[in-house]
Protein backbone atom coordinates (compact mmCIF):
# COMPACT_ATOMS: atom_id res chain seq x y z
CA UNK A 1 0.00 0.00 0.00
CA UNK A 2 2.99 2.51 0.49
CA UNK A 3 4.50 2.23 -2.57
CA UNK A 4 1.03 2.72 -4.21
CA UNK A 5 0.53 6.23 -2.16
CA UNK A 6 4.37 6.99 -3.09
CA UNK A 7 3.27 6.54 -6.79
CA UNK A 8 -0.16 8.64 -6.43
CA UNK A 9 2.21 11.47 -4.72
CA UNK A 10 4.60 11.22 -7.51
CA UNK A 11 2.53 11.33 -10.09
CA UNK A 12 0.37 14.21 -8.67
CA UNK A 13 4.18 16.48 -8.55
CA UNK A 14 4.40 15.76 -12.28
CA UNK A 15 1.14 16.69 -12.88
CA UNK A 16 1.62 19.81 -11.12
CA UNK A 17 4.75 20.87 -11.97
CA UNK A 18 2.91 20.06 -15.51
CA UNK A 19 0.19 22.75 -15.04
CA UNK A 20 2.56 25.27 -13.87
CA UNK A 21 4.91 24.57 -16.84
CA UNK A 22 1.86 25.14 -19.16
CA UNK A 23 0.85 28.16 -17.14
CA UNK A 24 4.54 29.95 -17.35
CA UNK A 25 5.25 29.70 -21.23
CA UNK A 26 2.51 32.27 -22.04
CA UNK A 27 4.11 34.62 -19.44
CA UNK A 28 7.77 33.76 -20.27
CA UNK A 29 6.94 33.61 -24.04
CA UNK A 30 4.75 37.73 -23.65
CA UNK A 31 7.71 38.80 -21.76
CA UNK A 32 10.56 37.66 -23.96
CA UNK A 33 8.47 38.92 -27.33
CA UNK A 34 8.07 42.89 -25.33
CA UNK A 35 12.15 42.92 -24.78
CA UNK A 36 13.23 41.57 -28.52
CA UNK A 37 10.76 44.12 -29.65
CA UNK A 38 11.62 46.66 -27.27
CA UNK A 39 15.13 45.86 -28.10
CA UNK A 40 14.82 46.19 -32.22
CA UNK A 41 12.61 49.70 -31.26
CA UNK A 42 15.78 50.83 -29.20
CA UNK A 43 18.09 50.11 -31.60
CA UNK A 44 16.28 51.87 -34.47
CA UNK A 45 16.11 55.04 -32.10
CA UNK A 46 19.64 55.09 -31.41
CA UNK A 47 20.49 54.68 -35.15
CA UNK A 48 18.08 57.39 -36.26
CA UNK A 49 19.18 59.89 -33.45
CA UNK A 50 22.91 59.24 -34.35
CA UNK A 51 24.19 57.74 -30.83
CA UNK A 52 27.13 55.84 -30.31
CA UNK A 53 24.67 54.41 -27.23
CA UNK A 54 24.12 50.38 -28.18
CA UNK A 55 22.74 47.61 -26.79
CA UNK A 56 25.29 44.98 -25.83
CA UNK A 57 22.78 42.46 -23.89
CA UNK A 58 19.91 40.99 -23.46
CA UNK A 59 19.25 39.65 -19.64
CA UNK A 60 15.66 38.11 -18.84
CA UNK A 61 13.76 41.24 -18.51
CA UNK A 62 16.62 43.71 -19.05
CA UNK A 63 18.15 45.30 -22.21
CA UNK A 64 21.88 46.15 -21.03
CA UNK A 65 23.33 49.20 -23.06
CA UNK A 66 26.81 50.40 -23.83
CA UNK A 67 26.63 54.43 -23.76
CA UNK A 68 29.24 57.53 -23.53
CA UNK A 69 28.58 59.50 -20.57
CA UNK A 70 27.18 62.50 -22.73
CA UNK A 71 24.58 60.36 -23.79
CA UNK A 72 23.40 58.38 -20.92
CA UNK A 73 20.71 60.22 -20.10
CA UNK A 74 19.09 60.57 -23.84
CA UNK A 75 20.05 56.46 -24.21
CA UNK A 76 18.31 55.75 -21.06
CA UNK A 77 14.99 57.54 -21.65
CA UNK A 78 14.44 56.00 -24.97
CA UNK A 79 14.84 52.79 -23.67
CA UNK A 80 12.56 53.42 -20.94
CA UNK A 81 10.06 55.11 -23.24
CA UNK A 82 10.57 51.74 -25.62
CA UNK A 83 10.62 49.33 -22.63
CA UNK A 84 7.21 50.71 -21.30
CA UNK A 85 5.35 51.27 -24.27
CA UNK A 86 6.29 49.01 -27.07
CA UNK A 87 3.36 46.58 -26.42
CA UNK A 88 0.19 48.02 -24.76
CA UNK A 89 -1.18 46.00 -21.44
CA UNK A 90 -4.04 46.11 -19.51
CA UNK A 91 -1.57 46.46 -16.60
CA UNK A 92 1.33 49.08 -16.76
CA UNK A 93 4.95 48.24 -17.79
CA UNK A 94 7.53 49.60 -15.63
CA UNK A 95 10.89 49.81 -16.17
CA UNK A 96 13.37 51.88 -14.85
CA UNK A 97 16.61 52.61 -15.76
CA UNK A 98 20.37 51.65 -13.75
CA UNK A 99 23.77 52.96 -14.60
CA UNK A 100 27.15 51.86 -13.63
CA UNK A 101 30.35 51.53 -15.38
CA UNK A 102 29.85 47.34 -15.15
CA UNK A 103 26.65 45.08 -14.98
CA UNK A 104 27.38 44.24 -11.17
CA UNK A 105 27.73 48.44 -10.39
CA UNK A 106 23.94 48.84 -12.14
CA UNK A 107 22.65 45.85 -9.99
CA UNK A 108 23.85 47.50 -6.79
Amino acid sequence: MPATYERMKSIAGQVKNARNNALNVQIQGLAAHIINRASIEVAKEYAKLGLKSYICGLVHDEIIVHSPQHEADTAAKILQDKMENVTVLTVPLVAKPSFGKTYAESKG
